[in-house]
């Protein structure tokens, strides 16, 4: 292994970590709903802190009811939630890890609907604060006290770290920002005046905590909207801090409307916000470390950052929620038994960003710690089970079966393991999910009781005649064509089979069309524009691109395959091919909304949005030119296989998991690993 200091100590005033590796203040809707520390979310950190986590960082904490924005959202409001937060850090302390917790008032992103106040607003910004129920605080509002007060609690509680939040355009970060604060009195006007609030919540605090107690002090160096907050101010903002008392600024990016940035998919490198960390340190010198977040995943990205002097410690939030085993796994170069993380925001952050609990489409025990063992348990009876189909789903229940001492044997059709990963991991993009797949390659490889029949098709015949205690069918799902006039004469392929045969593209098939702007289209159109130099054009019939996957994945998906020359059309249905055109029928009227616009959160179809201007058809015929088609209009789960064999009764026990079971949205991974897990642990 490389010389690290990833696992080395470090020491802040006079407390210790055991190690570089921070899991962030990552909400996750654990808690509960009054606010209160539960059983579930003291289980999610005590795993991590016994998985060797140098500091665990409590999420987003409310230091003042009129702040809430998350539902349920941990408070320090009051003293009545000491109890149940000691209890937390006894947790972590109990394992070795050292416990901090991030006081945060949401300020204009507080939700009334949560908090039962008003928006408290640095100032009224029109464009940006439209929204009713708002009030823009006055100069002995309450705030400062509140978070010096919430300070306080937290070290009764037990915390060994306070990080003050000044990111991702909540209070503090809006009085620091010249976009969001436009006030005209003590606290806003200049550079000193906005920085007013957020030294006073320092200063105090420091004093209320004493001289030994390590301050963090959390910072979107770049806002990414006009006028904000940019990577210059933000090391003058970093300096302020620190000679106010800040031991380490912790850098990270983004806000409300570019949260993007905030949970970024692995389109964007590991690593990537290391160069503005290393700004960072360059301006503040020996004042205060930094720490710095975005895919650092693993020893390589980890040792990148620290060993290059970028940064002083590493935040690890996916990675933590993927495996929280993996500072221990490091520790004792066990690098190849770490869970990959694969950047795909389905159960972390697109959940968050639904108001759900956060879970891993890796990890099925995420948020189930204090229900489900790490390690199975024996299963009473065993049982020969056959599993249909190699794919995610397959696997994974084959594993967990097989360590429960069940005997299980995997038939695929094919020639590999892997079923449409490998398609899905095809782009450069999506690298970690290669990682994945060679994980769980190499758990099956190594588990006994595990045989895998390559080239194999069982008929519900054969099934009977083995004798199976259980079948479990993970087949899959199918790609389909539609009847469209002339596409049997004009030259298509399907995405698919063109992301796992690239050899399929001809140096010819330069203008190409994909047809279909899901997942797998709009993933498909970036490769052939970014990997293949191709000038590609995307038609969806819908009016949003990748409409339910996370906004930080299809956000940046669609910024950069916009950088790369490719061309988006929504609201556009595909009438026939012919000629080297695809013909379609393309709806110009002025509610269209535009594809490329990578913030705009996209509400819930049950969900009426009254100020969305109301859709009507207004239809022109255009022809695209296209050497090449790629179909990309989705799969459905083929559960075909599964219905005919409980029909002929091939086991006592026949089941039916992953895309083979959700027939009409297959291709969600947490969705299969999860329910793999789920029949797994109970078969």
């Amino acid at each position: 292994m490389s010389s690290s200091i990833l696992l080395s100590p470090l020491t802040i005033r006079k407390t210790t970590l055991r190690n570089r590796i921070m899991l962030p203040s990552m909400v996750t809707h654990y808690c509960a709903v009054n606010g209160e520390v539960s059983e579930r979310l003291i289980a999610y950190h005590a795993e991590r802190a016994y998985g060797g986590v140098g500091l665990n960082m409590l999420e987003s904490t409310s230091v003042d009811d009129t702040g809430k924005s998350y539902w349920p959202g941990v408070s320090i409001a009051s003293d009545h939630f000491i109890k149940g937060l000691r209890r937390l850090t006894d947790a972590i302390h109990a394992h070795g890890g050292k416990a901090g917790i991030q006081l945060n008032h949401a300020g204009r992103l507080a939700q009334p609907a949560v908090s039962g106040h008003p928006r408290q607003l640095v100032s009224y910004i029109p464009g940006l604060t439209t929204y009713d129920d708002i009030h823009v605080m006055d100069e002995d509002e309450r705030v400062i006290g509140s978070f010096c007060s919430a300070a306080e609690r937290a070290a009764e509680a037990g915390f060994d770290v306070v990080e003050i939040h000044g990111a991702h355009g909540y209070l503090l970060s809006q009085f620091m920002s010249p976009l969001f604060n436009r006030r005209e009195d003590a606290y806003g006007g200049n550079f000193e005046k906005r920085m007013r609030v957020p030294v006073e919540v320092i200063r105090g605090i420091r004093k209320r905590l004493g001289p030994d107690f390590p301050l963090f002090f959390r910072c979107s160096v770049e806002e990414y909207l006009p006028g904000g907050i940019t990577l210059e101010l933000a090391r003058d903002i970093a300096r302020t801090v620190a000679d106010n008392g800040i031991d380490l600024f912790n850098v990270s990016v983004g806000l409300g409307e570019t949260n993007r940035f905030t949970g970024p998919p692995p389109c964007l490198p590991k690593g990537w916000n290391a160069d503005r960390s290393a700004a960072i340190k360059e301006a503040l010198g020996d004042r205060a470390l930094v720490g710095v977040a975005g895919r650092i995943i693993d020893r390589e990205s980890a040792d990148a950052v620290l060993n290059s002097g970028k940064a002083d410690l590493v935040v690890m939030g996916r990675a933590l929620i993927a495996d929280p085993d993996l500072p221990n796994k490091l520790a004792a170069n066990r690098d190849d038994a770490v869970i990959p993380c694969v950047g795909c925001n389905e159960g972390c952050v697109a959940r968050l960003r639904e108001r759900k609990a956060v879970a891993c489409a890796v990890n099925p025990r995420t948020g189930f710690e204090e229900l489900l063992p790490a390690v199975p348990t024996p299963a009473k009876v065993r049982k020969r089970i056959a599993v249909i189909g190699a794919g995610c789903a397959g696997l994974n229940f084959a594993i967990t079966a097989a360590q429960r001492s069940h005997t299980v044997d995997v038939f695929e059709k094919s020639d590999r393991m892997g079923g449409k990963m490998h398609a899905a991991g095809a782009p450069l993009s999506k690298y970690e999910l290669h990682n994945y797949m060679e994980w769980l390659f190499r758990q099956v490889e190594k588990q006994d009781g595990v045989t895998v029949h390559l080239n194999t098709t069982m008929t519900n015949q054969q099934l009977k005649e083995a004798g199976y205690d259980a079948v479990v069918f993970a087949n899959g799902s199918k790609e389909g064509l539609p009847p469209i006039p002339g596409l049997k004469e004009t030259r298509h392929i399907e995405a698919t089979w063109l992301l796992t045969h690239p050899q399929e593209l001809a140096d010819t098939d330069r203008r190409i069309v994909v047809v279909g702007g899901g997942a797998v289209g709009l993933e498909t159109a970036y490769w052939l524009a970014t990997e293949h130099q191709r000038k590609v054009t995307c038609v969806e019939m819908l009016e949003h691109f990748e409409e339910g996957a996370c906004t930080a994945n299809r956000g940046h998906l669609i910024h950069y395959f916009e950088a790369e020359g490719g061309q988006l059309i929504n609201c556009a249905r595909v009438t026939r091919f012919e000629n080297g055109h695809v013909v379609i029928a393309r709806n110009c009227a002025k509610a269209v909304p535009n594809p490329y616009c990578t913030w705009a959160p996209i509400i819930p179809k049950n969900v009426e949005n009254p100020l969305a201007p109301k859709m009507t058809n207004e239809e022109y015929i255009e022809q695209l030119e296209a050497d090449l088609v790629v179909m990309a209009i989705g799969s459905k789960g083929d559960d075909r296989p599964f219905l005919s064999a409980q029909q002929e009764m091939v086991a006592a026990e026949v089941h039916n998991i992953g895309d083979s079971y959700n027939t009409e949205k297959p291709g969600n991974m947490w969705q299969a690993t999860k329910a793999a897990y789920n029949l797994a642990i109970r078969i």
